[in-house]
């Protein structure tokens, strides 16, 4: 029977030993030294939730950390979008242009300035917003 408790309590404490071990979780530890002696004092509940509080402040740190880098990563996301949509609009008002140009050189025979056509193609544009 004690060895069947001593495999069984091993198994179950290996995992938490492992845990234990962790960089993150020792520096907790080494801040928290008073609740540290406090729980080898008071035995291995309390140091379990010593390690639950470390788990669980390690898992706060590095989703705030996460948030911030999808949060970085979003915004870059939004501005590659917006540079987009503006590259394509001016594509389209250049082709506008050209075309508004070639439209009106065959349509009545006269060739209208960059500039003259342009501004007919931004009030068109404005318009139609």
């Amino acid at each position: 029977l004690s060895e069947l408790l001593s495999d069984s309590l091993s198994s179950y404490y290996r995992p938490l030993a492992a845990v234990a071990s962790r960089p993150a979780v020792t520096e907790y530890a080494a801040r928290r030294k008073p609740a540290a002696a406090a729980a080898d004092e008071a035995g291995p509940v309390a140091y379990f939730a010593l390690l639950a509080r470390a788990a669980d402040d390690e898992a706060s740190r590095r989703q705030e950390e996460l948030g911030r880098e999808i949060a970085e990563q979003v915004k870059e996301a939004e501005d590659n979008i917006t540079a987009a949509k503006q590259d394509a609009v001016s594509g389209i008002r250049e082709a506008a242009v050209v075309a508004a140009v070639g439209a009106t050189e065959r349509l009545i025979g006269v060739t209208p300035s960059d500039a003259a056509a342009g501004a007919a193609v931004d009030k068109a544009l404005e318009a139609r917003k």
